[in-house]
């Protein structure tokens, strides 16, 4: 199934289609979003249980790819519905929609970012890397210290991360772990 999926993508590539990012509107069901795109929603009826289950999952907010062919049809759908779990829309040998359960494919890195504190800790984070959720989890690590004071640092103060996260085409995606992490006031 991965080999198909780079063949698809490789092809598509040649013949001049395109990868559309969309983000996942709260409210929307796997149902409403084969209306919008005029899937056929027997696929959504025929799934098992299990699988319905998973595809109720889809988070608000969650970057999806949308594959369109060179003459702006409908090809394939990439939905997250967890760090390690995705819904796979694609047209069979039939061309008619199908539906697939598939893990993400991404790299784990482990990084160490240096950076001096110019606004805050958050923002200079985002700033040096846009990595929202690393910054998150620096503020959350900090915010357990009761003797750390982020109101009290200085444009000379300096912060060191070490953390593992996975990168997803390109971008961050789910949640880093920090391995370790400095305030130098």
């Amino acid at each position: 199934m991965k080999v198909l999926l780079l063949l698809l993508l490789n092809i598509s590539i040649i013949l001049g289609s395109y990868v559309q990012n969309e983000i996942w509107w709260r409210g929307d069901s796997l149902l409403t979003f084969f209306k919008k795109h005029n899937i056929d929603k027997s696929l959504y009826f025929n799934l098992s249980k299990t699988d319905k289950e998973l595809c109720s999952e889809i988070n608000a907010g969650v970057k999806y790819q949308v594959f369109y062919d060179e003459s702006h049809t409908l090809n394939q759908i990439l939905i997250p519905i967890s760090e390690e779990m995705q819904i796979h829309i694609f047209k069979d040998l039939k061309n008619k929609f199908a539906l697939d359960i598939i893990p993400i494919e991404y790299q784990q890195t482990l990084q160490t970012i240096a950076i001096p504190i110019n606004n805050s800790p958050y923002l200079d984070i985002v700033k040096n890397t846009g990595n929202k959720a690393l910054a998150n989890a620096f503020m959350l690590a900090f915010k357990r210290n009761k003797k750390v004071n982020f109101k009290r640092l200085k444009k000379s103060d300096k912060l060191a991360i070490k953390f593992k996260q996975k990168i997803r085409n390109g971008r961050y995606f789910g949640t880093p772990e920090i391995i370790g992490a400095l305030l130098e006031v």
